[in-house]
């Protein structure tokens, strides 16, 4: 009950939102507001899950960390030079994440790792 109660004031503010902006409608230089209404109005149901379903964690912002360490990444090289390129960098971000998942030392897992795949190449090359 005090899910939908606060889903329905949830939508409460969408709609004083949607009245505002159809009453003045935003600037070309402030649509950060308008563009948040927009998103949270197209797609409410996956924005008000967590209150329906408490096994959805409120917050993804496991996912958005993620995110921005690819975009600042992709900021930094400005764009990878090939598909591969961008395959290994995201390879190498989820074999991190796997390690510290594991609560190892991130160093020793990501040193024995390398030293496998040398010695693999070695022995590829004899």
């Amino acid at each position: 009950m005090e899910a939908e109660k606060r889903i329905n004031n949830f939508q409460e503010i969408i709609a004083l939102a949607e009245s505002e902006y159809e009453y003045e409608p935003p600037s070309d230089y402030y649509l950060d507001g308008y563009n948040t209404f927009n998103r949270i109005k197209d797609d409410f149901e996956d924005y008000v899950l967590f209150l329906r379903d408490t096994t959805v964690p409120p917050t993804n912002s496991i996912a958005k960390r993620m995110g921005r360490k690819f975009k600042r990444k992709a900021h930094q090289v400005m764009s990878f030079t090939s598909m591969s390129g961008l395959e290994y960098y995201c390879d190498g971000l989820s074999i991190m994440e796997s390690i510290k998942g594991t609560e190892k030392n991130l160093f020793d897992e990501v040193t024995n790792r390398f030293n496998h795949m040398k010695s693999m190449v070695l022995l590829e090359t004899e």
